[in-house]
C-alpha cells in the first residue's frame, strides 16, 4: 500500500513539473525605410507573433495615420501629401483586446527636394550611309559614355557596333561577333543590341552573344543561340558588382552568366520564366528590407488575351509574378530605385506607389525610364520625347530638333545620356548638370 501511494505521489510531481504554463511569444515589430520622394515616404512594417484580434496603428509624429487588422509578415506603408525636405518620425503599435499594446522601433525618414538643377544639352550624330541608330547607352563611374547599335559610314564597310566617349572625343568601335554555325564562323563586326556598365566593367550583347571588354579586346562570355530556329534574342542586360549578368529577351527569354567565374569554366544558363512574351527591359536593385538583390522585368509585346505582369527575380533565381490589371498593351521599360515604388512604360505610363498599378496616357510611346532617385526620373521615347520628373511634376525637354526617336536613357548625378536616331543617323544626346 505504501508503495502504491509513493508511486501516485511521484507521478503527481512528474505531471506538475512537465505541465508548465504556456507562454505567448513576444510580438515583434520592425520598421525599415524603403525610399523617400518629395511628398511621399515608403517603409516596411514587419510583424511576427501577432493574432487576428489585434489592431495595428501606424503613427507619424505622435498622430495615428493608418489603422488595420494585425497580420504576420511584411506590409509596405505609403505616406503621402507630405512636405519636401522635412524629417518625419514613424512608429507602429499593436493594440490587444485587453488594451495593452506592443510598440515597434522609431524610424526617421526625410523627404527630398525637387531636383531642378539646370541642364545643358548637346547632340552628337553618327553615320552617313544606310539607316544608322543607337539602341542602348551607358555611363561609367568616371563619366565616360558607351552607346551600342549600328552605325554605317560607307557602303563597302562593315558597321560600327559601339561608340565610346572618353569625356573629350568619340571613338567608333567594331566588336567582332560570331554567328550560329557548325563549326561557328570567325567573328566579324556586327550590330550590338544591349549594353550595361558596372564600375569599369563593360558588357555588350548582340542577339545571341554576350561579350566583355578586357583591356582593348572583347571576350565572349556566352553564346545563347542553341539552334537556328531561335526565339530568344537578347533585348536588355543588367549586371551586379559580383560580375553576375542577367539578360532578358524575346519569347520570355532570361539568361544568367557568371562572368566572375567565367575563366574557371562557368557557363550560361536559361532561367525558365513561364512566359512566351518578350521581355524588352530588365533592372536590378538591392531590397532594403532583406538586403537581397532582385531584378524586375515586364511583359513587352503582349498577346491580346494575356494580362500584363511584372516579374521579380530574387537572388535564388525564384520568380514572383504580379498581375497589373491591364491587357492588350505593349511595355518597353521598367525601373525602380529600391524596389518600391515601381514604374514601367510603353503605350501607357504605369506606377505602383500603394500596392496597385495606376495607368495614365502618354504623349508619345515611351521606350525607356531611368533615374537616380524619386526626385530625378527621365522618360524618353519617339518623336523627340524627353520628360524629366523632379519628384513633384513632369517637365518636357525640347531640344529644337524634329524627327528624333530615342530608345534609351541613362542617368547619373552629373550626366544624362540618351541613345537613338535622327532620320538616317545614329544620335547621342548628352545633358550636363
Amino acid at each position: 500500500m505504501k508503495a502504491v501511494l509513493f508511486l501516485l505521489f511521484f507521478l503527481f510531481l512528474l505531471t506538475t513539473c512537465t505541465n508548465e504554463p504556456e507562454t505567448n511569444p513576444e510580438i515583434e515589430i520592425v520598421l525599415t525605410e524603403i525610399d523617400a520622394g518629395v511628398t511621399e515616404t515608403y517603409f516596411n512594417v514587419k510583424i511576427n507573433n501577432c493574432s487576428s484580434d489585434e489592431t495595428v496603428q501606424v503613427i507619424r509624429d505622435g498622430k495615428v495615420i493608418s489603422t488595420f487588422g494585425a497580420v504576420n509578415g511584411n506590409r509596405i506603408i505609403t505616406d503621402s501629401l507630405l512636405v519636401e525636405k522635412t524629417k518625419y518620425k514613424y512608429t507602429v503599435q499593436i493594440l490587444k483586446p485587453d488594451k495593452e499594446f506592443s510598440k515597434g522601433n522609431t524610424l526617421e525618414i526625410t523627404t527630398l527636394e525637387p531636383d531642378n538643377r539646370p541642364i545643358e544639352w548637346e547632340i552628337f550624330e553618327f553615320g552617313n550611309f544606310n539607316m544608322s541608330s543607337f539602341r542602348e547607352i551607358a555611363i561609367t563611374n568616371t563619366d565616360e559614355i558607351w552607346a551600342v547599335g549600328e552605325v554605317y559610314y560607307n557602303d563597302n564597310d562593315a558597321s560600327f557596333g559601339a561608340a565610346h566617349w572618353d569625356r573629350n572625343k568619340w571613338e567608333m568601335i567594331r566588336v567582332p561577333i560570331s554567328d550560329y554555325g557548325n563549326p561557328r564562323p570567325e567573328p566579324r563586326p556586327f550590330k550590338l543590341n544591349s549594353i550595361f556598365v558596372n564600375n569599369e566593367n563593360v558588357y555588350v550583347t548582340s542577339y545571341a552573344n554576350i561579350m566583355k571588354k578586357v583591356d582593348t579586346l572583347w571576350t565572349e562570355l556566352a553564346f545563347v543561340m542553341e539552334n537556328l530556329d531561335f526565339d530568344g534574342q537578347i533585348c536588355a542586360t543588367w549586371a551586379n558588382d559580383k560580375g553576375e549578368i542577367y539578360c532578358s529577351g524575346t519569347g520570355g527569354a532570361l539568361y544568367y552568366i557568371d562572368a566572375a567565374n567565367w575563366s574557371n569554366g562557368s557557363s550560361w544558363k536559361k532561367i525558365q520564366t513561364g512566359s512566351k512574351n518578350d521581355f524588352l527591359d530588365i533592372w536590378g536593385y538591392t531590397d532594403p528590407v532583406d538586403q537581397r538583390e532582385k531584378k524586375l522585368f515586364v511583359n513587352g509585346n503582349v498577346n491580346i488575351q494575356e494580362e500584363v505582369k511584372v516579374y521579380k527575380l530574387d537572388d535564388n533565381q525564384k520568380i514572383e509574378e504580379t498581375k497589373t490589371g491591364i491587357s492588350n498593351y505593349n511595355f518597353s521599360s521598367i525601373w525602380s530605385n529600391k524596389g518600391f515604388p515601381i514604374y514601367f512604360a510603353g503605350d501607357y505610363f504605369a506606377e505602383n506607389k500603394n500596392g496597385n498599378y495606376k495607368f495614365s496616357e502618354c504623349e508619345q510611346f515611351i521606350l525607356s525610364i531611368r533615374g537616380t532617385g524619386l526626385n530625378d526620373l527621365f522618360f524618353v521615347g519617339l518623336n523627340s520625347y524627353i520628360v524629366h520628373n523632379n519628384g513633384k511634376e513632369n517637365k518636357r525637354v525640347y531640344l529644337g530638333v524634329d524627327n528624333l526617336d530615342f530608345s534609351q536613357v541613362c542617368v547619373t548625378n552629373n550626366l544624362i545620356a540618351i541613345a537613338g536616331r535622327h532620320n538616317s543617323k545614329a544620335v547621342v544626346v548628352i545633358g550636363r548638370r
